[in-house]
């Protein structure tokens, strides 16, 4: 009896301690952006998720590609990036979100974020370096691209 309490305490473990790696490896962008903009963790994975988007609407398929495949967790940052602008929940795409685009759509998740717009032009340095750092200066300049700089 004590031996399946034991295995099963092992399993949690395990859970615990892989989940957290994972979560870690997801959370490295966003802990950049915290602590350099003193915001919180839900502010910085949702502006982040919003201007990944924002690359992902104005690159082709396969350029964005490039970018998904050397950011960590870039998939859930975009779900938390698409807000319902008619609620502020975080959802997924919204018939209000469908309407707006680019800059424009950045601009009102950075608002029912609690941040204001201007702080598009703070996450875009640290999100370009990060980039860089992960998947070298060609990937930084797609997602340059993306976000019209």
């Amino acid at each position: 009896m004590e031996f399946k309490h034991l295995r099963t305490g092992v399993i949690a473990l395990i859970f615990v301690l892989f989940g957290g790696m994972i979560n870690a490896q997801n959370n490295e962008l966003t802990s950049m952006l915290t602590k350099e903009l003193g915001i919180s963790e839900k502010q910085a994975i949702g502006g982040a998720g919003a201007l990944f988007g924002m690359a992902s609407e104005n690159l082709e398929k396969d350029e964005f590609s490039k970018i998904k495949n050397n950011v960590p967790g870039i998939e859930n940052m975009m779900k938390a990036g698409d807000i319902n602008l008619d609620t502020g929940a975080l959802s997924g795409i919204g018939n209000a979100t469908k309407n707006l685009q680019g800059i424009n759509k950045v601009n009102e998740v950075f608002k029912k974020l609690g941040l204001n717009p201007k702080m598009v032009q703070k996450f875009t340095p640290i999100m370009m370096d990060f980039v860089k750092i992960k998947g070298g200066s060609s990937v930084a300049k797609l997602l340059g691209k993306g976000l019209n700089l």
